[in-house]
């Protein structure tokens, strides 16, 4: 059965059956949380969502088939699926992933969701601009560096680089979004 189709069944059943298929992810807050909240919503679907302390744990529910469904980064599943022991409903990334480049992104399948793992380098308030542009200009060369993208290739780590300016708005539009999830879906721990 393609991706593309697995994907729609999915989503069909759950809309027959709201809260039916339960989808596990590694703990409360973390990017698989947020992830599935935010496929769902875009789905328009009910999920029953089952936190885990971890990734580990939560594949291992999932391939003991005691959840339906779960959420987690490409590093953490893509070895399974490369041996046939999970299906993937799709990458919720901007393109498709390089470790598995035959399955479709949410995106293309019709369903707006990209969720990432976002990192950035901090320096305390007052930090002098001369001090900022220096930091700034090291960690843009680190992340050019040869060596440090073939690590980041191995580890199945997705490398998008932003200046100081759009990556603090591209975090002040992610904390908006984190907000309206936990407006009209508030989580507890």
């Amino acid at each position: 059965m393609s991706v593309q189709r697995f994907l729609r069944d999915f989503v069909n059943f759950a809309k027959a059956n709201p809260r039916r298929i339960t989808i596990g992810h590694s703990g409360t807050g973390t990017v698989p949380h947020l992830a599935t909240l935010t496929f769902a919503r875009a789905a328009g679907i009910e999920l029953t969502v089952v936190p885990f302390a971890g990734a580990a744990p939560n594949r291992t529910a999932l391939m003991g088939g005691h959840i339906g469904a779960a959420a987690f980064g490409i590093s953490e599943g893509a070895p399974n699926v490369r041996e046939g022991q999970l299906r993937v409903l799709g990458v919720m990334a901007p393109g498709r992933a390089q470790e598995l480049p035959d399955v479709p992104t949410m995106r293309e399948q019709g369903i707006e969701v990209v969720a990432s793992s976002d990192r950035g380098l901090a320096a305390p308030a007052g930090t002098p601009p001369a001090i900022m542009e220096r930091l700034s200009d090291a960690l843009a060369r680190s992340l050019r560096d040869p060596d440090f993208l073939a690590r980041a290739r191995e580890q199945a780590l997705f490398i998008n680089p932003m200046p100081r300016d759009e990556f603090r708005a591209h975090m002040a539009r992610r904390g908006e979004e984190v907000a309206e999830l936990w407006r009209t879906n508030p989580w507890r721990q």
